[in-house]
């Protein structure tokens, strides 16, 4: 770890020198009065990570994010732009029981076009995700799979799959109109189509923990906003309706996947969301509290076995100690989802345990970070950051042998992953 710190310390120190000197040339890209302009940024990160959702690992890592924008002035209150965002992961250890690690690249191209007058908005979006994570380990496919008397954790090696890599494409309609002097209406209309790989052990007629998660949804979103003089008032609306490509629906309590010659139908959802947030300026332009409440509705159309209701609460504060020098910002959010009378049974099924305190199927989601920020040169910046991610549920962890009953799969359901990141942003 103390070999990885040095080595990314020193190349960010090296790439600093370097952005040092393109500073001092004083470049823009935007030329005054121009229709065109360019913008952009290339971020160097280093860090660790303990734990990543139910992967055990801890491992040092490298992360390069680059992002290139050119926008055009079609007329006074037309414009289009078209950006181009490239990530990177590099992983240094491997997850446990595996010679896999979590290495990732993806690109992500974003297109819009919108009109601005004074009184209302109305534009299109369209974006194109592709993300590669080749040869990850696989929890559900263990080797060897079948449980067997004699068989022990240290025997186990995880499989590799690239299932976890996707491509995604989104057409999105927006519009808003300003109401009032201080009020607004906003809106928005998206497609989404998500397709992930296909992991090779995969068959539609005997269903598995390795189905593409790949779907089609509509959504649709609501909105108000409302200015007062010291803080701003946000209500968000969404009401959306997915349907996979793939995956079937599951039945009621017991939660399995049946494929005859008349299967389970597709696995659909419709799920609605309410957001109330505000962001109060306690010294302008300085220190904002932004505290955040939401209600969330699934509703599984089948026979329930998904549907849940969550509330989430979250709370940020930002505080700029040196005025357009150095900040730091802290988050916390909170998340509560509790499923319904339909969901994963409370009483032991054939191959699987109840849940651990024989009540109906909850998922609790904490987070926190801390993020500090100090701006080297007018477009260099460094920073250090900090997260906590915990889950809670009183889901059975998956033990070889116990639950399921003929398997080797070893999942824990709850967990803790804590991460450290420290890099640098030259925007330009």
């Amino acid at each position: 770890m103390k070999k990885l710190i040095i080595l990314v310390t020193g190349f960010q120190l090296f790439f600093i020198s370097a952005l040092v000197a393109a500073e001092n040339e004083d470049r823009t890209s935007k030329k005054s009065g121009s229709a065109f302009s360019t913008e952009g940024y290339v971020k160097l990160e280093g860090g660790e990570v303990v734990n990543y959702n139910s992967y055990d690992i801890t491992s040092p890592y490298a992360r390069l994010i680059a992002r290139l924008k050119g926008s055009y002035d079609l007329s006074e209150d037309v414009y289009t732009y078209i950006s181009y965002k490239f990530l990177m992961d590099r992983y240094f250890s491997d997850v446990k029981n595996s010679s896999a690690t979590l290495n990732q690249y993806g690109h992500d191209i974003k297109f819009r076009i919108a009109k601005d007058p004074q009184k209302y908005h109305l534009g299109f979006n369209f974006s194109f995700t592709n993300y590669s994570r080749p040869k990850w380990p696989d929890l559900y496919q263990p080797n060897p799979i079948n449980y067997a008397a004699g068989v022990t954790q240290n025997n186990i090696v995880l499989g590799v799959t690239d299932r976890f890599g996707y491509t995604q494409y989104e057409p999105e309609l927006t519009f808003a109109y300003l109401l009032s002097k201080d009020t607004s209406f906003f809106s928005s209309l998206l497609y989404s189509d998500k397709t992930s790989v296909q992991d090779p052990s995969f068959t539609a007629a005997k269903p598995t923990h390795v189905v593409p998660s790949s779907y089609t949804k509509s959504e649709l979103q609501l909105g108000l906003k409302h200015k007062l003089s010291n803080m701003d008032l946000r209500w968000n609306n969404t009401i959306s309706k997915l349907t996979s490509k793939v995956e079937l629906a599951r039945d009621a309590i017991v939660g399995k996947t049946n494929y005859t010659t008349l299967p389970n139908p597709l696995y659909s959802e419709n799920n609605i969301i309410s957001d109330v947030s505000l962001d109060y300026s306690v010294i302008k332009d300085v220190m904002v509290v932004t505290p955040e409440y939401s209600f969330e509705y699934n509703s599984d159309v089948y026979q329930g076995y998904e549907s849940y209701m969550q509330n989430s609460f979250a709370l940020a504060f930002e505080h700029e100690l040196v005025k357009d020098k150095f900040s730091y910002k802290l988050q916390s959010s909170a998340s509560f989802r509790n499923y319904g009378p339909n969901s994963y049974g409370v009483g032991k099924t054939t191959t699987h345990l109840p849940t651990k305190d024989g009540k109906r199927l909850y998922k609790n989601y904490f987070k926190a970070s801390i993020g500090t920020s100090y701006k080297v040169l007018k477009n260099l910046e460094v920073y250090l950051d900090g997260t906590l991610d915990m889950k809670k549920t009183n889901y059975p962890d998956y033990v070889m042998g116990v639950n399921p009953v003929n398997k080797n799969y070893n999942i824990k359901f709850n967990y803790n992953n804590y991460s450290i990141s420290s890099g640098t942003v030259y925007k330009f």
